[in-house]
């Protein structure tokens, strides 16, 4: 049985790392089932398939340490909007881009993470009709080296948002308020009008040795039954 990790109600897990992918990996393939590998078989390149597998197979050995049960046997459905669910009282988010992965786990649901490369972002076309006006004054407030950071984070911090609260980007991302700065943050607020009280911090605010070629955050927001909640990078399996 995997060495078993314990999650208390008021942590969250984060694991992070960047992931150099074999071009085949029979073995690793066997671990996911058929909707993963649906998912991965949808990719076009051989690369992004072969990366996929890695990643989809370590988050199911990260898993495996939780449940205590072989990381083949991890159960993972997903909601209509796509969110993946986890039995025994687990709530997981996760992002991946190029080859960084990026997983939450904690014991309440309102949780949510993006990673983003900056590469990735340069070649992803003008975002700027995804941002409000407000975000569009406070760009243009920036110097020029700023601005391509500060969008990158805000956009970041949206989805991470977006992801904590279920819905994807179905909400319109011009409508929710996060922090503008091109600096990582960690900041409290309602991004949607209505919401709840919710926290954002950005990765690098979490993790020295973050690369620094992304940019990431993890949203939450804390239960009414607990007065905190405590951030933790266990070390990977």
């Amino acid at each position: 049985m995997p060495e078993t990790v314990v999650l208390g109600d008021r942590q969250v897990h984060l694991y992070w790392e960047t992931i150099h992918a074999t071009p085949q990996d029979d073995d690793l393939r066997a671990t996911l089932n058929d909707d993963e590998l649906s998912r991965v078989d949808r990719l076009q390149s051989p690369e992004k398939r072969a990366l996929r597998v890695v990643q989809l197979a370590r988050r199911r050995r990260i898993l495996s340490r939780y449940l205590q049960v072989a990381p083949r046997d991890v159960i993972i459905d997903y909601d209509p909007n796509g969110r993946p669910l986890i039995p025994d009282g687990l709530y997981i988010s996760c992002s991946y881009s190029q080859h960084a992965y990026l997983l939450a786990i904690s014991r309440f649901p309102g949780i949510g993470v993006d990673v983003e490369n900056m590469h990735d972002y340069r070649e992803m076309g003008d975002v700027t009709r995804h941002l409000s006006k407000h975000d569009m004054d406070t760009l243009s407030s920036l110097s020029p080296r700023d601005v391509t950071m500060a969008s990158i984070r805000m956009w970041t911090r949206k989805e991470a948002f977006a992801k904590g609260i279920g819905t994807g980007l179905f909400h319109e991302p011009r409508d929710m308020v996060v922090p503008s700065s091109p600096d990582a943050v960690r900041w409290e607020g309602r991004p949607l009008v209505g919401a709840d009280l919710w926290h954002l911090r950005d990765l690098e605010d979490l993790e020295e040795d973050f690369v620094r070629e992304y940019v990431a955050t993890v949203a939450y927001a804390i239960p009414a039954s607990l007065e905190s909640v405590t951030i933790s990078t266990p070390p990977l399996p």
